[in-house]
C-alpha cells in the first residue's frame, strides 16, 4: 500500500501534460560540461514551457557524474554541479526536477571492478558502446556490491544535495548475466544441479532463466525504488526503456521512456506502444525528440525535425492517453538551444490548446494512421497471416497489428480474432470487420 504522499505524486505526474529532457550527456571528455548555463539563460526557457518536470543527466552510462562525487566519477571538465543547478532553474520556473541515473550500465564501476562485470553466455564481460570513439560502458551485475558500494553512495549524495523529485533509470536492459554470483542464484531458485554447461544444453534452460532474470531485474527495481523512497519519501520512481508484465509493475510510479522517437520515423510504433501503456494503470509519459538520428546505424547524419512533424508526435502520444516528454539537446557548453527551445514551446502551445481533450481521459480503443511512406516494412513480431484481406473479430482481450507492407492505413487497438486470411465480403461471420489491402495481422 503506498502512501497518500505518494499517491499525491503520482496525480501530479499524471496531470503533467508536458515534461522536458535535456540530453546533455556527460561521455564527452574532452569539452567543458556545463560552462554556457545561467540562470538567466535557462530559467526563462524552462518558465515558458509550463512543465511538470525537467530531466537531467546525473550519471551517463560510462559511469560519469555531473556532480563531484566522492566516488571520484565526475566529468573530468566539469564546470557546474548541474544537479545542484537545474534545482535552482526548477525552483524558480515551478516545475519539478527529475534526475537521469544510468543502472546497470556504468563504464567507471566496470574498469575500477572488473568483478562485477556481467558475463554473457559464453562467459565473456558484457561490453556496450564500443562503436563509439568517446565512451564505452560495461553490464553491472545487481549481485555484485555495485548497489552497496556504487549506487547507494550515488544517490544519497544527490538527494542530500540537490533533493530531486524522482529518478529516471536507464540501463536496466543489459542483462541477462551468467557471472558465477548469478549462476548459484540460478541453481537456487530453479533447483536444479549439475555442471553449469550441462544446464546450459537443457532445452528448457532459456525459457527458465529467462523467468529467472525477470525476476532478478523485478528485486532490482523493487530495491532502487525502495531507496528513492526512504531518501524522499514522495520522491518518483521510473526505469525507462523496460517493458515488465503487470506483475512486475511495483516500483514504477510512472512508465516512461525514449525509444519512441529518434530512430523510428513512423508514427504507428509509437502508437502502438502508447496503447500498451494505457493498460498498466500507472501515469506515462513519451519521450518524442526534436533530431531525426537512428541508432542502429550511427552513421547517419542527424537531422532536426519541424515543428509539424513535433506536433504530429505529441498528439500520437497524447491521444493514446500518455503525456509527452520533449526530448531535446543543449550546445556544447549546457546552454540550451533558442532555435530548439522556441519549437518546444509551439509544441506546448499545441498540447495546451488541447489538454481538455487529454487530460483526465481514455482513449479510444482504435487508433488509425494514415501513412504514405511506402519505403519501410512495418511488421514486428509474432505469427502473422498474409493475404489480400484480414478478418477483425470482435474485441477479446489482447492486441492486435494490421498494417500494408507498402504504406496505407495501419491500426492498433484491442484485439480481435483473426479468423481467416482472405475474406470476399465487407463483414465477416463472427461479427467483425474486415480489411482489405496487402493485410498482415500481427499478434502482439
Amino acid at each position: 500500500m503506498q502512501s497518500g504522499r505518494l499517491s499525491n505524486a503520482k496525480s501530479w505526474l499524471n496531470n503533467s501534460m508536458m515534461n522536458l529532457l535535456i540530453d546533455y550527456y556527460p561521455e564527452i571528455q574532452f569539452r567543458p560540461y556545463g560552462t554556457g548555463c545561467t540562470l538567466d539563460n535557462t530559467v526563462p526557457w524552462i518558465r515558458d514551457l509550463d512543465l511538470g518536470y525537467v530531466c537531467i543527466y546525473a550519471k551517463g552510462h560510462s559511469g560519469y557524474t555531473t556532480w563531484k562525487s566522492a566516488l571520484g566519477t565526475h566529468h573530468r571538465m566539469l564546470g557546474r554541479d548541474m544537479p545542484a543547478f537545474f534545482r535552482e532553474v526548477a525552483s524558480r520556473a515551478g516545475c519539478r526536477l527529475i534526475l537521469y541515473y544510468s543502472g546497470m550500465l556504468d563504464g567507471i564501476a566496470g574498469l575500477r571492478h572488473p568483478d562485477w562485470i556481467m558475463r554473457d553466455f559464453e562467459d565473456k564481460p558484457k561490453s556496450f558502446f564500443g562503436e563509439f570513439r568517446s565512451f564505452f560502458s560495461y553490464g553491472i551485475c545487481p549481485r555484485s556490491r555495485y548497489w552497496e558500494d556504487w549506487v547507494s553512495v550515488h544517490l544519497k549524495e544527490l538527494f542530500s544535495s540537490c533533493d530531486p523529485d524522482g529518478i529516471w533509470v536507464d540501463g536496466d536492459w543489459a542483462g541477462p548475466c551468467f557471472c558465477p554470483r548469478c549462476q548459484e542464484a540460478f541453481r537456487k531458485a530453479t533447483r536444479w544441479d549439475g555442471r553449469w554447461e550441462e544446464m546450459k544444453r537443457r532445452p528448457d534452460f532459456v525459457q527458465e532463466h529467462s523467468r529467472f532474470w525477470l525476476q532478478t531485474e523485478h528485486e532490482w527495481r523493487m530495491r532502487f525504488s525502495a531507496e528513492v523512497r526512504r531518501l524522499k519519501p514522495d520522491a518518483v520512481y521510473s526505469a525507462g526503456n523496460v517493458s515488465p508484465r503487470r506483475e512486475f509493475a511495483g516500483p514504477f510510479d510512472w512508465r516512461s521512456g525514449d525509444f519512441f522517437s529518434p530512430g523510428s520515423f513512423n508514427l504507428a510504433p509509437m502508437a502502438q506502444m502508447m496503447r500498451w501503456y494505457a493498460t498498466l494503470d500507472l501515469p506515462a509519459d513519451a519521450y518524442i525528440c526534436d533530431t531525426s538520428f537512428t541508432h542502429a546505424r550511427k552513421h547517419v547524419r542527424s537531422r532536426t525535425k519541424t515543428a509539424q512533424r513535433m506536433m504530429q508526435e505529441a498528439a500520437t502520444v497524447a491521444s493514446a492517453g500518455g503525456r509527452v516528454g520533449y526530448w531535446t539537446y543543449p550546445q556544447g557548453d549546457g546552454a540550451l538551444m533558442p532555435s530548439r527551445m522556441r519549437k518546444a514551446i509551439a509544441v506546448r502551445r499545441f498540447l495546451k490548446e488541447r489538454e481538455h481533450l487529454f487530460l483526465s481521459s481514455m482513449p479510444v480503443a482504435w487508433t488509425g494512421i494514415v501513412s504514405t511512406d511506402d519505403s519501410v516494412q512495418r511488421f514486428i513480431g509474432g505469427e502473422g497471416i498474409q493475404g489480400r484481406a484480414a478478418c477483425f473479430g470482435k474485441a477479446e482481450g489482447g492486441r492486435i497489428r494490421a498494417g500494408r507492407d507498402s504504406g496505407g492505413l495501419e491500426l492498433f487497438g484491442r484485439s480481435p480474432r483473426v479468423c481467416g486470411s482472405s475474406f470476399s465480403y465487407p463483414r465477416c461471420d463472427c461479427g467483425g470487420w474486415r480489411l482489405t489491402g496487402e493485410a498482415a495481422p500481427v499478434l502482439t
